[in-house]
């Protein structure tokens, strides 16, 4: 963990030596408002301009698992009823009345991708159509394709969409189109943050050294760098030395440039090549800033975009601040706004990034709400999706950033958001997903504002808002478990005789299943809620079907209700819930040996593990603890959690084995009981 932590250190260091805590310095903002004040004349003479949504519908999806795709083929050259594939097709997997969304865009090899694609809505999957590696087929209103398994040129499955009604774009309404031409006025993206360059990955290749290596060495060595040492009891030593040096750099540098003619004459000849070149450095751009000239400095950056190795390198976000914060000392608006808007919408370049990465990240948001410009219009205006076409120059938000964004703010903005977003969601002359995208905003913006009073508030009022959506997002807001019934809805009737708690389709990953497969956690109806099934049912070779679990299903719930042992366990506690496992056809499916391997031998050689029962029981606070039902009624307590105590029996009677890994401690148990409760080992 220390050599990540080091590796990192290292590798932003640049970044850090010259970082500045704030975007906007108070001397810079004068001269920043006279061009807003430019711009928004140049706005309020401007001619109004009609903006469009992208095309969307509302539609059906289909997917089948097969090896021999003509059947369908065929009978989608007919150009049929929905209702005729599901009769024709067993193993159909549909899912139907679903917002659909056609995107163009050109990726990084200059083709012309086209998309059709859906969204997720509590548990149901987005689905997604695209030419990008897929060859795709239209038959009148069916769109799809044919995917061979991986690495061969066997089928493996069609899926594509059903459009009953042509996909369509909208008028954006008056009162938002305002807003993106407010937006496009004040943010010119024909000039971009980075000069355009061959490849946005030069920083990994291997690079012949350069007299801007030679100018870091000879800085480093006569500014004594602190050296990563070769004793690792040393290393708290190189920290804190590290640290001061760091804090010391500027000043450092200073002395050089006043003093050491080696030191200019190296500077002056590595800004010379860098500018030929079109190559730079983090230590070369914050010397040239320092001692030479920022408007050179800041083109040495923008020539030069950093990728991030991993989604929490930090090197691309600081490189941005560099750039707004030298363009708003040289007043070139353009590139400072494009630089700021990319911070706060963590439009940063990098190899990978992750949720959790993208929320630690800061917006911002108050140093723009220095500037004399309208804030609401310019966010909440690149907030909207419009389909943007060829010539058009419109820069795009993130909502997720920009929830996060206001969530930052006084109060005051707060509160003007929020009624924003409730007007936005209330108006039925906006498209669908604009619709959506906004709600998904709102949602996000609770999230940041955390678990406080004002966080419980907007929930109520987001769930008013929701009975305004379009039928095609509320349905599945009001039933999240819509996706499931879709799958099932052969056996309706059966599904409804139980609650659904959790549902998803999906392909995952787990010690008992891997693959697409439905799941599904349910209880039944009219029932304790005491016992509650949790279902992981194949969709691989087709749909399993729900009746699979319920033939099964009345010996399962007698051998668990009727044993004495395990009515104890549950009886400890009103907020114990016993959980049985069901996988595709049996209750224990023991994959490569996940489950079982770690059993001890005595035990695994004593006792028939067929039609044993996996189940677990869950205690208050989220304990849980596995065990085995095997049919001579003894019951193998598995997987516990520190400090677990079943009457008689103490956590030291129970645990036989501890894995200790990283910010994680398991315990087994391996102890065998009777249907008393009686251990037997």
């Amino acid at each position: 963990m220390r050599i990540f932590l080091v590796f990192f250190l290292i590798l932003n260091f640049a970044f850090h030596a010259f970082a500045q805590d704030e975007l906007i310095k108070d001397t810079d903002i004068p001269a920043l408002n006279r061009e807003i004040a430019r711009l928004e004349s140049e706005y309020q003479k401007q001619r109004e301009r009609q903006y469009w949504s992208l095309p969307q519908t509302v539609g059906h999806y289909f997917d089948l698992k097969t090896s021999d795709p003509s059947p369908l083929i065929q009978l989608l050259e007919n150009n049929p009823a929905f209702e005729r594939l599901m009769e024709e097709f067993a193993n159909l997997q549909i899912d139907r009345n679903l917002l659909i969304l056609e995107n163009r865009y050109i990726n990084y090899k200059n083709k012309e991708i086209t998309e059709l694609k859906t969204f997720e809505i509590r548990n149901s999957r987005n689905h997604l159509l695209s030419n990008q590696y897929d060859s795709l087929m239209t038959f009148g209103d069916y769109h799809f394709t044919v995917r061979n398994h991986y690495g061969t040129k066997t089928p493996e499955k069609i899926f594509g969409f059903y459009l009953p009604q042509p996909l369509k774009k909208q008028p954006i309404p008056e009162r938002y189109a305002d807003w993106l031409r407010y937006g496009e006025t004040l943010v010119d993206v024909s000039v971009p943050v980075f000069f355009e360059k061959d490849s946005g990955n030069e920083q990994f290749m291997i690079r012949e050294r350069s007299i801007i290596d030679s100018l870091v060495s000879y800085f480093e060595i006569t500014s004594a760098k602190p050296q990563y040492p070769d004793d690792k009891a040393n290393l708290e030593q190189f920290y804190q030395a590290s640290s001061l040096w760091q804090d010391r750099v500027s000043l450092l540098a200073d002395s050089l440039f006043l003093h050491d003619s080696a030191f200019r004459n190296l500077l002056e000849e590595s800004l010379n090549y860098a500018e030929k070149e079109k190559v730079s450095n983090g230590y070369l751009e914050n010397f040239t800033a320092q001692f030479i000239s920022k408007e050179r400095a800041l083109n040495l950056m923008r020539q030069n975009q950093q990728v991030g190795s991993c989604s929490f390198d930090t090197g691309p976000e600081n490189q941005l601040r560099r750039i707004a914060g030298l363009a708003a000392e040289t007043h070139q608006w353009n590139i400072f706004i494009q630089a700021f808007l990319n911070i706060m919408n963590d439009r940063a370049s990098r190899v990978a990034n992750s949720n959790i990465a993208s929320a630690s990240r800061k917006t911002y948001a108050e140093e723009l709400s220095k500037l004399d410009l309208d804030l609401f219009r310019l966010l909440l205006g690149i907030n909207f999706r419009i389909l943007v076409e060829e010539g058009d120059q419109h820069y795009s938000g993130s909502g997720d950033k920009i929830a996060q964004a206001f969530a930052s703010l006084p109060e005051e903005y707060q509160v003007r958001f929020e009624n924003e977003l409730s007007n936005i969601l209330s108006d039925t002359s906006l498209d669908d997903f604009n619709s959506l995208h906004f709600y998904n905003t709102f949602l996000n913006y609770q999230y940041f504002m955390r678990e406080t009073s004002r966080a419980k508030a907007i929930g109520q009022v987001i769930l008013e808002l929701e009975k305004k959506l379009p039928a095609s997002i509320r349905a599945r807001i009001d039933n999240p478990h819509l996706e499931l019934f879709e799958v099932l809805h052969k056996e309706q009737k059966e599904l409804d005789r139980f609650e659904v708690l959790r549902s998803s389709v999906a392909d995952i990953i787990s010690s008992d299943f891997s693959g697409d497969c439905w799941n599904a956690t349910l209880t039944e109806k009219g029932s304790d809620g005491k016992i509650i099934y949790n279902l992981t049912m194949s969709m691989e070779e087709g749909i399993t079907p729900l009746s699979n679990f319920l033939d099964q299903m009345p010996v399962l719930k007698m051998r668990v209700s009727e044993h004495e042992f395990l009515r104890k366990l549950m009886d400890q506690d009103p907020e114990n819930r016993l959980y049985v496992n069901f996988v595709t056809d049996r209750s224990l499916v023991d994959r490569n040996g996940r489950i079982t391997s770690e059993i001890p031998n005595e035990i695994k050689e004593s006792k028939d593990f067929t039609d044993v029962i996996s189940l677990h029981i869950l205690h208050p606070n989220r304990r849980f603890v596995q065990y085995l039902l095997f049919q001579d009624q003894t019951v193998l307590m598995m997987k516990i959690p520190k400090d677990f105590s079943i009457p008689g029996y103490g956590f030291e009677d129970l645990v036989t084995q501890q894995f200790e890994g990283f910010l994680i401690s398991e315990y087994f148990s391996y102890k065998l009981f009777d249907e008393k409760g009686n251990m037997l080992n």
